[in-house]
């Protein structure tokens, strides 16, 4: 048991991380589990117990087959967080820049707004509008999706940071420079 509990303390999200919690994850702490039903499984019934790891090994590799396939890409792997996790923005977000970075601007848009039907006016989702727009050329919508992701979340620093950058392209370097302040006041390491 205090296997199982040590080894999933980096994960527990006791001290949140960044990364997405992964099934892999497990992997160590499952070790735990196996020495708890090793000691506890009756002696004269070994081959029993080892015909059930062994069918458990089987199915978990089964299982590793089958989504295999998602590790060939990260677009796979990005599009199946939509499918299975579609009230994270993370999963749209990061779809979407892929299709911005294949100039695939179309897929791109479509992936955002299809993350607004399951996340209504999140600042992630239209911090993504944003620099879509941006990307295409299009400041007057890059700056009101920008602006209202920024206003809506002082966290969403790349709005803040791009809408900054959107000023200083078109000139107005007053409204650059005020956002870079707001910016750094909200975030007083970021500037490093």
């Amino acid at each position: 048991l205090l296997w199982i509990g040590f080894a999933m303390l980096p994960i527990s999200q006791f001290k949140p991380i960044q990364n997405l919690i992964a099934d892999r994850y497990l992997l160590l702490p499952s070790a735990g589990l196996m020495m708890i039903i090793n000691e506890w499984w009756p002696q004269k019934n070994h081959r029993t117990l080892t015909l059930l790891l062994c069918c458990w090994c089987a199915l978990l590799g089964l299982f590793t087959h089958q989504r295999l396939p998602l590790f060939q890409s990260s677009l796979a792997i990005w599009a199946d967080v939509t499918q299975k996790q579609p009230f994270e923005p993370r999963g749209w977000t990061a779809t979407a820049a892929l299709y911005m970075e294949a100039g695939q601007m179309d897929h791109a848009q479509g992936q955002i707004e299809q993350g607004f039907e399951f996340l209504p006016n999140h600042p992630a989702l239209k911090q993504g509008y944003g620099v879509i727009f941006m990307q295409e050329g299009n400041e007057e919508e890059a700056e009101i999706w920008l602006n209202s992701a920024w206003e809506d979340d002082k966290d969403m620093r790349k709005a803040a940071n791009n809408l900054a950058v959107l000023y200083q392209r078109t000139e107005r370097l007053e409204q650059a420079r005020a956002i870079a302040e707001e910016l750094v006041i909200h975030h007083p390491v970021y500037h490093t």
